[in-house]
């Protein structure tokens, strides 16, 4: 692998890391949107859960948790990618790239997705 090419992963790899830090770092003041069965009925996507039509308390905070644990695994495989590519840059191949590229759509759909479920709290 040569330097240019290096330097393309590793800036690559450091975006998707900012990306799920930028959004980890959000979703300390995070709370599930009151109305997030409206906006998906608007949508057109049905979206239930158990026990009802609207989520509980316990239902909302486990939500929340759950995508701030999903966000913030995908920071620390970003920043251990960009530590192994930096040391060894001939690690950095066709399958490594296309899985990073899979996870940077991850953020991408997390993303796009959060507005739409989370506000911030009051």
């Amino acid at each position: 692998m040569n330097k240019k090419s290096q330097e393309k992963a590793l800036e690559i790899i450091s975006s998707f890391k900012r990306r799920a830090e930028k959004l980890t770092k959000k979703s300390e003041n995070w709370e599930v949107n009151p109305s997030l069965g409206k906006i998906m009925k608007k949508m057109g996507i049905p979206l239930e859960f158990p026990g009802g039509h609207k989520l509980s308390k316990k239902g909302r905070d486990k939500l929340v948790v759950f995508i701030k644990h999903k966000l913030s695994v995908l920071s620390n495989h970003f920043l251990s990618v960009y530590r192994m590519v930096k040391k060894n840059p001939m690690i950095w191949d066709k399958k490594i790239e296309s899985n990073e590229k899979k996870l940077g759509k991850r953020i991408s759909f997390y993303e796009k997705i959060t507005p739409i479920l989370f506000r911030k709290k009051k």
